[in-house]
């Protein structure tokens, strides 16, 4: 069984908290660049990760331990911050995922259908 201090869904989860305190490390731009194969400068990527974090429905923001992860299925991208400092950790590329919301366990479970889609960002 999954513990309510591990998970949580959105409504421990405040937005606007988040888009006023997120910070990034030097190390962190360089593995956004990696893990999206760009070359975006630091203001293009704060501003990609703010819009992001801004259009995410709140359902699609979950909790789990330390960090928070904002996943966005429009653009195909989940963005992990670490609850406490707020810090950018990574940005993972995602393929287009069917999510089923379970309300016993206030969890997002994914299914093992996957619909391939690696258009990501415009």
């Amino acid at each position: 069984m999954i513990s309510d201090e591990l998970i949580s869904t959105e409504m421990n989860i405040n937005r606007t908290e988040i888009l006023n305190r997120i910070c990034y490390t030097e190390v962190v731009y360089h593995r956004i660049n990696k893990k999206l194969e760009s070359n975006y400068s630091r203001s293009e990527i704060e501003n990609l990760i703010f819009n992001i974090i801004n259009e995410t429905q709140e359902m699609f923001f979950q909790r789990i331990g330390k960090n928070n992860y904002v996943t966005n299925t429009e653009r195909n991208i989940k963005i992990i911050i670490n609850t406490n400092t707020y810090r950018i950790i990574t940005v993972d590329r995602m393929t287009k995922q069917l999510f089923v919301r379970s309300y016993e366990l206030g969890t997002i479970k994914t299914s093992s259908l996957i619909i391939h889609n690696s258009s990501l960002i415009t």
